[in-house]
């Protein structure tokens, strides 16, 4: 009878911590109990976009400075346990200030930064701080109404904005292309701006004696422009094959500039291939 009292605690035991793990105080997620874990912020687009110093890092102009951060709730959630809703902002890791604060019923809630100065306000900031690389961070703060203080994930109630020079390469070029083996093309490059400083081409080098065809088009690239340096990160072919696509000296390193007098962009990439990798060096002159 012992033997069987004791099988009975150490069943009770391994429900009760299976139902624990199953039934976290989890309301960040997608599979949260509460409305906290509903926020969505997929809506929002900023930018803060100037020039630099000759030379340096410093910007000393910011030509463009806004932000539309919208804070809206997914499908479902028990938003009835939340007392309001905060959008707090950081610098660089600094301590958040609050932005607002709104009700649960007034979402889809936009926050407006119209200006340089609202980006910089409660951080005892100003453009002699600003640094290309920096980042203002926004966050959504959920205040429950049994007193607890949430965030949602940095997924689903986040957004951040980058410090960083004007781009405006987006257009048509002619790209000449030369390949590692000595191959040679030229074609019609069309780069279209993806978010700021962000873009993307409309292929990429080809695969003697043709093109790298895909079922999406033919092997578009994405690349950055960084006050005039282009970086290619680690990417897959067209996103669609498995052949890895890369700056020349590596995902993080610079892979090429633009000429800022002539818009000329030069860039260089890797592209894996099973008979062994090729890089490609492309110079786009706009049409």
């Amino acid at each position: 009878m012992k033997n069987i009292y004791s099988l009975l605690i150490i069943c009770s035991l391994l429900v009760t911590f299976t139902w624990s793990c199953n039934n976290s105080d989890d309301v960040v997620t997608a599979d949260a109990q509460e409305g906290g874990g509903l926020v969505d912020t997929s809506k929002s687009i900023g930018k803060f976009l100037g020039a630099t110093k000759e030379g340096t890092d410093s910007m000393t102009l910011i030509s463009d400075a806004e932000l539309n951060f919208v804070v809206r709730f997914k499908n479902g959630g028990n938003t009835g346990s939340i007392r309001s809703l905060s959008v707090v902002k950081s610098f660089n890791g600094s301590e958040e200030v609050e932005v607002t604060s709104f009700s649960p019923s007034e979402t889809p809630f936009t926050v407006n930064v119209g200006s340089e100065n609202d980006f910089y306000d409660g951080l005892g900031l100003s453009r002699e701080n600003m640094l290309v690389g920096d980042k203002f961070v926004f966050r959504t703060k959920i205040n429950m109404a049994d007193g607890r203080v949430l965030y949602a994930s940095p997924g689903d109630g986040e957004y951040t904005v980058n410090v960083a020079c004007v781009s405006q390469l987006a257009g048509v070029y002619t790209s000449n292309i030369t390949r590692s083996d000595g191959g040679t093309a030229t074609f019609t490059q069309i780069i279209t701006e993806t978010k700021p400083g962000e873009y993307i081409t409309s292929r990429a080098g080809t695969w003697a004696p043709g093109v790298l065809a895909t079922p999406t088009g033919e092997a578009p690239t994405i690349f950055t422009d960084v006050c005039s340096s282009i970086f290619i990160p680690q990417q897959d072919l067209g996103q669609f094959y498995g052949n890895q696509v890369y700056g020349f000296e590596g995902p993080e390193a610079k892979a090429g500039s633009v000429d800022l007098l002539t818009g000329v962009i030069t860039f260089s990439y890797i592209i894996e291939f099973s008979s062994g990798n090729t890089t490609y060096t492309e110079v786009l002159t706009p049409n």
